[in-house]
Parts: structure tokens; C-alpha cells; sequence
């Protein structure tokens, strides 16, 4: 025994040695040799417990402070290391009961009053949570760290002023912290005060100049405030910082891409994917840049790898760019869900007055000349007005341009919403008494879908904007007809499907033409042959439809390719494909870019538009029908594959709608040969668009109104939303 006892102190000792000097893994041997001599050493247990705390081991740092706090139940500090331990063995319930021991054994210990509230974050019981700090900052007034977790709190719950509130007493209490002005920067953020957001991240890069997260994020803030050579530089900054983090020149290469920098963007994007080849959301950003700049590089493979890993839930990203590679809803769907905000507790809605108007919220970020003003304003001006009340929340820039203008007039109330939260927008939403909210933006560029994770009305529909699902459990139905969405594709999309009658897409009886007459040669086209044209954006021509292209115009005699590509990098591209599949590049003529006026009239000397796949032409196809100029299209599963066969449905041109490459090819040659069969379906255009319903908007506007009556009385008798 009284070996034992020697020997136990002399493990204990050189043990104690060697952690104090630095060696933690060599002292834990000579302490589990102690401990099998006296297993209920609490010291020892205590020593250990530091030892593998010290090597981030902290499941087994759990069990040894346990087992010392079940040995000595009367020591407190025990008890603490024990829930610090399990705090950072990411079990914060057992952590909270740790924590509340150690708070009956020291009733006035600051520091456990404070992690008991940080764990009952954790647990979700932010109320409890609150009375935490609040405890502990009665007891210890001066700790900023209390200040800054009750301040996180008091954001999680929307109660964001009384947030700022402690981050500032926090600032005072430690004017060097560069974390209080950082998560102060992000609830100004929130509250879409981006001044002060950008001045709070430039207040924590004085204090902490070489943190690359700190100008990565005053460059996202300065981006959304426009300032886009700073925001550039200041992502530049952190990419020099931190120059393994592939996030920070994909951040940059989104920006460049903005800019139309498309070269700048593909460059960073692949220094990007350099950095980190298993990061498939910069490669999914890398192949969507490429693809504005008809660059196809390992295209098969990207594409491939990216449906890989969506399908098996390893990428996050945003389902938009993948409407023009893939035709699978299922993938689009996966994605859509990948990126939906969380979704906090509902919102209670009062009953509504049966007696009053319908009150209409559409909510955008297009009210300007933009396609989705082009395609509305004359449905938003037919609304019938004693039975709709129509609102406009417009998170998006005033360009004071007249389509702007005309937006303004056309909506009973027009509220410019760009310097509010998601929340905040919502709330205002549900203050107005709003009935219907429409989402025109889906997951399309400057979108805010976090405002109807909020709830800004008991009925939330997707339109117009996105052609897809949006996998929110919060949109509750998308607008669409049965050729964009035939009813058994219905469970492709979270949302219940609202059918239109007609055509989904909304198009004005008349748009302002040019009386200007274009000659082929002032275009760059040839006196004779047929004319194939395109007009799509370049990111949605994919190599199989180009090869498909190519074939055409081999087999149709003096016939030339008219597309457009405003990029001089994707025109060089598409010559360089057109030599490789044979064709001399200079039979693809390239459009400038011209007023929308005059490049309706342009519009006429085409004989045929061919479409693309997966992502067919939307507002493209209307107005190059409305031109006179047939467009043949092959249609998939996706929503975005079958826009253009719903126009040509409404306007009665089946036989342009094909569903296999081979046939496309062959009814494109078809055509492209055969003059009387060309001019039949120019002839059988120009004779029913006077009177299609696909032009009328007053039309659409009743079957939307039918839609929305319908969804408020399915809600009011329970069996809607």
C-alpha cells in the first residue's frame, strides 16, 4: 500500500510536471497511471480532464470532469469544466444541467451564470437564455462578453434595437474588440442599414486589419451599396489575407461577372476551383460564368459532377444557373431546397373582411425597365379596382427611368422597401393587411426570399419570375398552365400548382416598335439565304444544341446562324465551335446590341428562331413572335424548357414544338429548305396575332384575379394554405 501510495505521487508529480511545461499528451500517460492506482483521485481526475481539454479532446475531458464532480459533488469548478466540456462536445442539454449544479454550489459565479445561458442558446430556450445574461451582467456589470451573447440573442428573437443596444455597451466596455463591431455589422445588416454596416466592418478592420472575413464582409456590404471598385479591392484584401479560402475569389468573380467583366470572372472562378477541386460551389459558379462566355470547357463532366452532388445533398447553391444545363426538376428542386432561409415561428393572421377589397402585394426588384415590367405593367393596369387593392414592395434600385414610372401609377400603393429587413418588409406586409403576397423574383438575381420565410401574407404564391420551384415550404402555390407544368409533373414542385387557362405569361397587346426598316446588309447579313437566328442569352447555348445548330446549317444551303452575343470572348468561342464541327465561322453573324424598340423591327429579317434547351426562350420568344418570326423549340421536364411551347400553344403553332434533338434537327432543315412550308407558318403567325389571347393582358389579369379569389376562399374554409 504504501508503494502504491509512492508511486501514485510520483506519476502525479512528473505528470504535473510535464503540463506545465507543455507537454499535455506525455502528462496524461503518467496521470491515467496515477488514476489506475487511485481511480477516485479527484485531482488526478481534475489534472486529466485539463490535459485532454488542452488536446481538444473534449468527449473524454467530459467524462473525466464527471467523474471527478460525482467524487467531490460540492465542488462548483468542477461541475463548470464539466459543462464547458460537454459545451465543446457539442452537447449542450447535458452541458445546461452541468452548468445549473454549478450554479446552486456558487449562486454568485458571473462566468457560469453566463455559459448556462450560451447552452440554453444551444438547446433553443432563448427566453431562459436571456435571463442568463441578464443574471450575469448584474453580477459582473463590466463583462462585455455577457453584453455580446445576450446582444445575439436579443437578434435571434427580431428584437434587434435592444441588440444594438448591448453592443454598444459592450464597444465601451472593450474598445478593442474587433467582434463587437462585426456582429453589430451584421444586425445593421439586417436591418438593411448598409451604411452603418460598412462603417461598423471598417471599425473591426482597424482593430483587426488582417482578418480576411472582415474585408470579405465589408465587400459584400459595399456591394450591395454599389460601390464596386471598393467592394472589389476589399475582397482582394481578403483573398491576399487568407489566400487558401476559395470563398473569397468566388465572391470576386461573382462581382466581375456583375460588372460584365466575364473574362475577369472566369479567371478567378477557376483559381477558385484550383484552390479546392472538391468545393462544388465554386465549380458551380465557375461553370455558370463559362457559360456566359460559350466557354465549354470539361462541360460533360461539370455538369455531371454538379447533378452528383446535389442529389446526394453535398452542395448548396443556387438552383438558377442549373435551369440552362439540366433538364431535371428533381435536381432543381434539390437545390431550390438547399437554399431556402429558415423559416422562423408563424405569424398569427386576423381573420379578413369578406366586405373589402382583396389587398394584392407583388413584390420585386424589376419595377424599372426591366423584362418583368415589359411583360406586366399592362396586367398590374387591368386589374379590376373595386374588387383588388394592388401593392407594390420594391426592394430594387429607382432608376427613375418611365418604366418606373409607369410602375408607380399602376399600383394603388407604391412602397420603395430597399432600406428594410426581410422581417421588416414582412411585417409591413402584414400590418398593410396584404391577403396575397406574389413573389416576382423566385431565385433570380437580387431576389429576397427571406421575406416571405417571414410571412408576409397568409397566401404566398410564386410568379412569373422564376420558372421553377422555389422548394420553400412557405410558397404555398406557383402560377403556371398546363404546358409549362402538365398536371403530372405536379410533384416536381413543392408548391400547389394555380393553373391559368391560358398561357402563364403575360404579354402586352402592344409594345413600342421602331418605324425604323432594317436592310439585311446593315446587319451583317448576307442578301440571300435563310436566316436562323437566336436571340437567347449566351448562357443558355450548350453544346449539344450548338452541334444540333451546326448540323442545320450544313444541310441547308447558303443558310447563316444570326445570334446573340454581346461578348466578344463568347463570339471568338462559337467561331472557334463552329470550325471544330465544321462550318465556317463566318456564317454565324452577330447582333449588336440596340434599343428594345429597334430591335423589334430587327427582329424581321429572321425567317426561323431556334430555340435552346433545357433553358428555353421566355420573353425572347413573345417578342420575336410578335415580330412575326416563328421560333421551333424542343420542350423537356423543367418548367424553363417549355415557355416557348406555351406561347406557340396559345397562338396555335403546335407543329414548332418537337421533344427529341433528332426531330428538332430535322423540322429546323425542314423548314430551312422547304419555302412554301416556311411561308405557311410565317403566314398562319401574322394572321392569328391580332386576336391571340396570348396578347391580352386584361384577359390574364381576370384569370389571375380568379385564381386569387379562389385561394382566399379555399384559406377561409380551410382547406388552402
Amino acid at each position: 500500500m504504501h508503494r502504491n501510495a509512492a508511486g501514485f505521487a510520483r506519476n502525479v508529480e512528473q505528470g504535473l510536471a510535464l503540463h506545465q511545461a507543455g507537454k499535455p499528451d506525455e502528462a496524461l500517460k503518467l496521470y491515467r497511471r496515477a488514476l489506475a492506482l487511485n481511480p477516485r483521485s479527484v485531482e488526478v481526475l481534475h489534472l486529466q480532464g485539463l490535459a485532454l481539454a488542452q488536446l481538444e479532446r473534449f468527449g473524454e475531458a467530459a467524462v473525466s470532469f464527471g467523474d471527478g464532480a460525482k467524487y467531490a459533488p460540492a465542488r462548483a469548478d468542477l461541475a463548470f469544466l464539466h459543462g464547458v466540456a460537454l459545451m465543446r462536445a457539442l452537447h449542450p442539454a447535458e452541458a445546461a444541467s452541468a452548468f445549473e449544479r454549478a450554479r446552486a454550489l456558487n449562486p454568485h459565479d458571473a462566468e457560469v451564470r453566463l455559459n448556462l445561458g450560451m447552452a440554453r442558446i444551444q438547446t433553443g430556450e432563448i427566453a431562459a437564455a436571456l435571463d442568463g445574461f441578464g443574471e450575469a451582467i448584474l453580477l459582473q456589470p463590466n463583462n462585455p462578453e455577457a453584453y455580446i451573447q445576450r446582444a445575439m440573442a436579443l437578434g435571434g428573437l427580431g428584437r434587434f434595437d435592444e441588440a444594438l443596444a448591448d453592443y454598444a455597451i459592450a464597444g465601451r466596455l472593450d474598445p478593442m474588440s474587433a467582434d463587437v463591431h462585426k456582429d453589430r455589422a451584421q444586425v445593421l445588416e439586417t436591418l438593411g442599414r448598409l451604411e452603418e454596416a460598412a462603417d461598423s466592418y471598417r471599425q473591426a478592420i482597424r482593430r483587426a486589419p488582417r482578418i480576411a472575413e472582415l474585408h470579405n464582409n465589408l465587400a459584400n456590404i459595399l456591394r450591395k451599396l454599389g460601390h464596386a471598385a471598393e467592394a472589389l479591392n476589399s475582397y482582394g484584401v481578403a483573398a491576399r489575407l487568407d489566400p487558401q479560402r476559395p470563398v473569397y475569389r468566388t465572391n470576386m468573380a461573382s462581382l466581375l461577372h456583375e460588372l460584365g467583366d466575364f473574362d475577369g470572372a472566369v479567371r478567378c472562378g477557376i483559381d477558385a476551383v484550383v484552390l479546392d477541386s472538391e468545393d462544388g460551389s465554386a465549380l458551380a459558379q465557375l461553370r455558370f460564368h463559362r457559360a456566359d462566355i460559350c466557354d465549354w470547357t470539361d462541360y460533360a463532366a461539370d455538369v455531371e459532377r454538379l447533378a452528383r452532388l446535389i442529389a446526394d445533398g453535398r452542395l448548396a447553391t443556387n438552383p438558377f444557373p442549373l435551369l440552362a444545363c439540366l433538364d431535371d426538376p428533381a435536381i432543381h428542386r434539390r437545390a431550390a431546397t438547399s437554399m431556402v432561409p429558415t423559416a422562423p415561428p408563424p405569424h398569427p393572421f386576423a381573420p379578413r373582411d369578406a366586405r373589402a377589397r382583396v389587398r394584392i402585394g407583388y413584390f420585386s426588384s424589376d419595377f424599372h425597365n426591366h423584362a418583368t415590367m415589359h411583360l406586366l405593367a399592362e396586367v398590374l393596369e387591368a386589374h379590376d379596382r373595386e374588387r383588388f387593392e394592388i401593392v407594390a414592395f420594391s426592394f430594387g434600385p429607382d432608376k427613375s427611368d418611365d418604366w418606373r414610372a409607369r410602375a408607380v401609377a399602376a399600383f394603388d400603393r407604391f412602397i420603395d422597401v430597399r432600406s428594410l429587413s426581410d422581417a421588416g418588409i414582412a411585417a409591413m406586409a402584414r400590418e398593410i393587411g396584404i391577403d396575397i403576397a406574389v413573389d416576382l423574383k423566385g431565385f433570380t438575381q437580387n431576389h429576397r426570399m427571406g421575406i416571405f420565410a417571414h410571412r408576409a401574407a397568409p397566401v404566398q404564391v410564386s410568379y412569373l419570375g422564376y420558372p421553377g420551384t422555389t422548394g420553400a415550404p412557405f410558397i404555398d402555390h406557383v402560377i403556371a398552365d398546363r404546358t409549362v407544368i402538365p398536371e403530372a409533373h405536379q410533384d416536381d414542385y413543392s408548391e400547389k400548382v394555380a393553373y391559368l387557362p391560358g398561357c402563364y405569361q403575360p404579354n402586352p397587346r402592344c409594345r413600342d416598335v421602331s418605324d425604323r426598316v432594317f436592310m439585311r446588309a446593315e446587319v451583317g447579313l448576307p442578301a440571300e439565304g435563310f436566316v436562323f437566328c437566336c436571340f437567347n442569352q449566351a448562357y443558355k447555348i450548350t453544346p449539344d444544341v450548338f452541334g444540333a445548330w451546326m448540323r442545320v446549317l450544313q444541310h441547308v444551303e447558303g443558310s447563316v446562324l444570326w445570334l446573340w452575343a454581346d461578348h466578344q470572348t463568347a463570339r471568338a468561342n462559337l467561331r472557334k465551335e463552329a470550325v471544330v464541327r465544321g462550318i465556317d465561322p463566318a456564317r454565324l453573324v452577330f447582333a449588336e446590341r440596340l434599343p428594345v424598340e429597334e430591335h423589334l423591327s430587327r427582329l424581321r429579317l429572321g425567317d426561323l428562331f431556334l430555340d435552346t434547351f433545357p433553358c428555353a426562350a421566355h420573353t425572347t420568344a413573345s417578342d420575336s413572335l410578335r415580330a412575326g418570326l416563328p421560333i421551333l423549340t424542343m420542350t423537356g421536364r423543367s418548367f424553363a424548357s417549355r415557355v416557348a411551347a406555351s406561347l406557340l400553344t396559345s397562338i396555335g403553332l403546335p407543329e414548332l414544338i418537337v421533344t427529341s434533338l433528332p426531330e428538332y434537327e430535322q423540322r429546323a432543315v425542314r423548314i430551312g429548305r422547304d419555302g412554301t412550308y416556311t411561308a405557311q407558318l410565317q403566314r398562319t403567325l401574322h394572321e392569328r396575332l391580332p386576336t391571340a389571347a396570348l396578347f391580352d393582358s386584361s384577359q390574364l389579369a381576370r384569370g389571375l384575379e380568379t385564381i386569387f379569389t379562389s385561394l382566399l376562399d379555399n384559406l377561409d374554409t380551410g382547406s388552402g394554405s
